[in-house]
């Protein structure tokens, strides 16, 4: 079987970078991770809507 990349999923959050993070826990990580790559996956998401 080919592997290639599945077109139209976009992903935010710690389901998208996984557990980084290891042992221990910062405060407020998820929220960074999830603002960060939820724009990056929300303008992303409608640049290919709009195209």
């Amino acid at each position: 079987a080919q592997k290639a990349p599945a077109g139209n999923v976009f992903a935010a959050g710690e389901i998208m970078v996984g557990n980084i993070l290891g042992q221990g826990y910062v405060g407020g990580f998820g929220l960074l991770v999830g603002n960060v790559f939820g724009r990056i996956a929300g303008e992303e998401a409608a640049r290919h809507a709009h195209a």
